[in-house]
């Protein structure tokens, strides 16, 4: 296995959580979904997500402050504003606040984003597997959030590993 700073975030992730299993040939294939916070996408990202937010209040102050008011309206007047050319989306594109964006970075007309795709490659290049790759992929989702990824991800083994054998595979990554 080779060592790189930096790399992308889906990719540390799953390769500090199950790099044994890849450095052991063990992995037949992999996809990953992610789930990732407004600081993935930078500054500017994050100081949006927290002026649509602060939007989405200033529309509804007044009914969050009255507490007759229907969350039906409240929810309505939301989902208006989110759709209207006043919502602050410069660098997203769309809307982020109260809602997900369900493509990163640029497609790649393949199906893929290029986040996605940025996965299976990265992955197979750290593990100097370019000529005999592991298939990898994925889905990677922008969420409301400043700063969380998760990553969830389904494995199939070239063989079947009994948990106390594959324990060694896990723990060899993951401490010290």
């Amino acid at each position: 296995m080779k060592n790189y700073i930096g790399g992308n975030c889906t990719v540390s992730l799953m390769l500090m959580a199950l790099g044994g299993l890849f450095q052991n040939d063990l992995v037949e294939w992999a996809t990953s979904m992610t789930y990732q916070a407004a600081s993935g996408a930078g500054a500017k990202n994050m100081r949006e997500l927290i002026s649509g937010m602060g939007a989405i209040h200033a529309q509804v102050a007044d009914e969050l402050a009255d507490p007759s008011s229907a969350i039906l309206d409240i929810d309505r007047k939301v989902s208006d504003f989110l759709r209207s050319e006043d919502y602050p989306k410069a660098n997203f594109g769309v809307p982020l606040a109260g809602s997900l964006i369900p493509w990163i970075d640029v497609d790649l007309g393949n199906g893929q984003s290029k986040e996605e795709w940025k996965g299976g490659v990265e992955t197979n290049k750290i593990l100097g597997r370019s000529g005999n790759p592991t298939v990898i992929d994925g889905l990677c989702v922008r969420i409301g959030a400043m700063r969380c990824h998760s990553q969830a991800i389904t494995l199939k083994l070239k063989k079947t590993c009994l948990f106390p054998k594959s324990k060694r595979f896990w723990q060899a990554r993951t401490t010290g």
